[in-house]
């Protein structure tokens, strides 16, 4: 069965652009399990401890993309081609991530892991934390 995505849902009404919204939850599960073992394996890992870390975010599906979403304050999880992504929106966010593990490959607000990469998991659920505007 095919969705269709809206990378925005603000202001608009859905039921009459005549989209399909599948259920968030159910959108970003099936994002996950589309995923190689291995990164689906991280992911969910990810996901579940940032449900944990802060239960009161909302789950949308932004850019096609899981995301976490809590006020003003959002953050994304993502499979590109050779890596996962995990975007905060700031650098400064990601920072202490950084400094932690400088062999991992960061842009402007995104940490970014390859395959053979440990993940870096209490590191990113405090930039979550911090990025959610609760640390």
């Amino acid at each position: 069965r095919a969705f269709h995505f809206v990378p925005s849902w603000d202001g608009l009404d859905c039921g009459k652009l005549g989209h399909i919204v599948p259920d968030v939850k159910t959108g970003s599960q099936e994002y996950i399990d589309s995923l190689p073992r291995i990164r689906r394996d991280r992911l969910s890992e990810l996901k579940e401890r940032f449900e944990r870390a802060v239960p009161e975010v909302q789950l949308t599906m932004r850019y096609k993309m899981p995301t976490f979403e809590r006020g003003d304050h959002w953050a994304c999880l993502g499979n590109q081609k050779h890596h996962i992504s995990i975007y905060f929106c700031s650098e400064a966010i990601i920072a202490p991530v950084v400094a932690n593990n400088p062999k991992l490959n960061c842009g402007k607000g995104c940490v970014r892991i390859r395959d053979t990469q440990e993940v870096p998991i209490e590191d990113l659920v405090d930039a979550y934390r911090r990025a959610m505007g609760v640390a």
